[in-house]
């Protein structure tokens, strides 16, 4: 999906990370683009966040956990993210896919923790 001409620039930002990622960015702001997915962001970012299947909601590698002030602001899940999402060990009212979640200026800020 190509990203608007002039995109708005805002931040998503990473509350928490288990210590098992290795990586220097675990916490703090990461700067994104209108249009495009919470994982691209992420990965542009250098967050350690993993995506086996390129980004087709199939293998749940992306999976992030929401901060409760911002699941009733996200659209809600596709049919196929939910479902993979449910089949997951421990789905959580707040898990979604980084891959499913196309960002914009509504979600500046947003306050995730990575791979719960």
């Amino acid at each position: 999906m190509p990203l608007p001409a002039c995109p708005a620039r805002f931040e998503v930002e990473i509350v928490d990370a288990p210590d098992a990622l290795r990586s220097p960015l675990r916490t703090g702001q990461v700067p994104a683009l209108a249009g495009e997915t919470l994982l691209r962001a992420l990965q542009r970012a250098q967050a350690p966040v993993l995506s086996i299947c390129g980004g087709q909601a199939s293998c749940g590698a992306c999976r992030v956990e929401i901060e409760a002030a911002w699941i009733g602001r996200l659209p809600a899940a596709g049919r196929t993210e939910a479902a993979l999402l449910d089949f997951l060990d421990d789905p959580g009212p707040g898990h979604r896919l980084a891959c499913q979640l196309l960002l914009g200026p509504a979600l500046d800020g947003l306050a995730l923790t990575l791979a719960p």
